[in-house]
């Protein structure tokens, strides 16, 4: 039993070590894509932070 317990816990291991690197991989990816935007369209990505802003300070400030 522990032996399929140790073999279970390193797959798991293995895993998240894979998943951790694919999301780095794809945060590293995306950065790129919005760092490219960003200096092709200021105005647009500007425009987009504001909005996002607004939206999220007035979900912050409803009453609960």
């Amino acid at each position: 039993m522990n032996s399929t317990l140790a073999t279970q816990w390193e797959s798991l291991k293995d895993n998240l070590e894979e998943g951790r690197d694919s999301l780095a991989r794809q945060c590293r990816a995306v950065s790129a894509g919005t760092g490219k935007f960003v200096r092709r369209e200021p105005h647009k990505a500007l425009m987009i932070a504001a909005v996002a802003g607004a939206v999220i300070a007035a979900l912050l400030a409803r009453p609960r």
